[in-house]
């Protein structure tokens, strides 16, 4: 049986063997012999609504450069999403930009290159319960 993490204006269900811990600036998603770690931090828009053209602006200034962008839909949550492998370090990343009315989710995977295909389809899982409150 799982867990439900309950943020203030979100939430998402954890499954065994994975568990979420509040590290202060995000939540962290891992597991015990886990392949890598997925990070959700929050914020909000002080007025109106996240716009397509916020997540676009964030992720095209995040990411590598050609870096192709996917739009994603996740529980209550859609935006969009990108993946990359940064060969200084041989690490695999994919980041999310997620929006619920002014509710903005920033979820990023990273594990070593190579092992992105071990817990994807989990992260995927737990990234499709995304709820808000």
């Amino acid at each position: 049986m799982g867990a439900t993490f309950r943020a203030t204006s979100w939430e998402v269900y954890v499954a065994p063997p994975w568990t979420a811990t509040d590290v202060g600036h995000c939540i962290e998603i891992t597991q015990p012999a886990g392949a890598g770690g997925l990070h959700i931090s929050t914020a909000r828009k002080r007025s109106g609504q996240v716009a397509d053209a916020d997540l676009r602006s964030m992720a095209l200034d995040a990411l590598p450069a050609d870096t192709p962008v996917e739009s994603v839909s996740f529980g209550d949550f859609h935006g969009l999403a990108g993946e990359y492998v940064d060969w200084g370090s041989s690490a695999y990343w994919k980041k999310w930009w997620l929006f619920s009315g002014p509710v903005l989710l920033h979820a990023t995977y990273t594990c070593s290159r190579g092992d992105e295909e071990v817990e994807a389809d989990d992260v995927e899982r737990i990234l499709s319960s995304l709820a808000t409150r």
